[in-house]
């Protein structure tokens, strides 16, 4: 996983290893994902982001009776710039996984 290196999840991440994920997405999926978290390293490809490990405890359903997940979140990059940004993130990301399917940390 990654994200910005001192924002308040890191921050919390860094204190504790706990880490709650919810996910939404289409096709009314919804879970909730329990694990334990440290931080690998900095990133290269996204200055200022960095990347996280997680171990996950539980996953759980989430989903309600009476609400139906239709469409996941959405967004749009302010900047042309950002697409690259995110693609070398990405790659970054990918090659940390496969380095870390050989150490396991939890």
């Amino acid at each position: 996983m990654a994200m910005q290196a001192h924002c308040r999840s890191a921050q919390n991440i860094r204190r504790d290893g706990k880490v709650m994920l919810t996910v939404c997405e289409e096709g009314d999926i919804a879970a909730g994902i329990k694990g334990r978290a440290a931080m690998l390293s900095e990133m290269t490809a996204f200055r200022g982001g960095a990347i996280f490990q997680i171990g996950v405890l539980e996953v759980k359903d989430d989903s309600a009776i009476d609400v139906e997940f239709v469409k996941g979140v959405a967004m749009k990059l302010r900047g042309p710039r950002w697409e690259k940004i995110i693609k070398a993130a990405a790659s970054e990301l990918d090659a940390a996984a496969g380095a870390q399917k050989r150490v396991r940390l939890f």
